[in-house]
């Protein structure tokens, strides 16, 4: 019956095991969409059906739960799957989301595979640039951190730290009622681990010269090989 086809993609992986149950016309197509849509898997699922009748040709499941999307978060989601039966045996022949509908051995739904297939390939390419960049976005923030502290330091003690050591223990050529620190309780390293380099003072009108020499860790060079430094904007690194 419906009900029991219904009550079998309940089951746990429920996507996956349901590939085992669509029609010969919309096999393979659904195999690819499986992987496809395999992170939309609810944790929970409550079904209905439009008929359990055994001379019913034709039904639909919903799915309503919650799933977890790559950032963690909840979102709520209902996919309506469209059955029909074949040969004695009910099959997965299209699938309702939103506002879209389709059949499986439509050219509709082998446009959709492939705009999916698209947008997880743009996923996938994003992911990639964004753990390259990763040490980037560490250099560049701890950076910051650290400029906001050497800021701190100067203002309250009329003078720049001579050493990053300076901001966790008060040096001897600063006064103690002058002293607000420790203005950091560890030390903050770039995005490939290694200690920030500290010029004081720094070059030209610089009071003070804070950068890492990148990936390859030797002055100059372009993208991750470039000198992050306090004295360039973030726009400009």
């Amino acid at each position: 019956t419906v009900e029991a086809y219904a009550k079998s993609l309940s089951e746990e992986n429920y996507i996956e095991k349901s590939a085992s149950f669509f029609t010969k016309k919309a096999g393979e197509l659904w195999r690819e969409m499986c992987l496809l849509i395999s992170d939309r898997q609810p944790d929970y699922i409550q079904i209905t059906t439009t008929t359990t009748k055994e001379e019913a040709t034709t039904a639909s499941v919903n799915f309503i739960g919650i799933y977890k999307n790559k950032s963690g978060e909840e979102v709520p989601t209902e996919i309506q799957f469209l059955l029909e039966k074949e040969e004695g045996r009910w099959g997965i022949v299209g699938m309702t989301e939103g506002k879209r509908t389709f059949r499986f051995d439509s050219e509709k739904a082998r446009k959709e595979v492939e705009r999916m297939k698209e947008m997880a390939q743009d996923r996938e390419r994003k992911r990639v640039k964004e753990k390259r960049e990763e040490p980037k976005r560490i250099t560049l923030y701890n950076m910051e951190i650290l400029v906001h502290y050497i800021q701190a330091f100067w203002m309250d003690c009329d003078t720049y730290p001579k050493a990053l050591k300076d901001l966790q223990e008060r040096p001897d050529y600063v006064k103690k009622e002058s002293w607000k620190g420790p203005y950091i309780d560890k030390e903050f390293k770039d995005g490939w681990n290694r200690n920030f380099l500290y010029e004081v003072p720094g070059p030209g009108d610089h009071e003070y010269h804070l950068y890492s020499l990148g990936a390859d860790n030797k002055p100059g060079g372009t993208d991750l090989n470039f000198d992050f430094s306090s004295i360039h904007s973030p726009e400009d690194q």
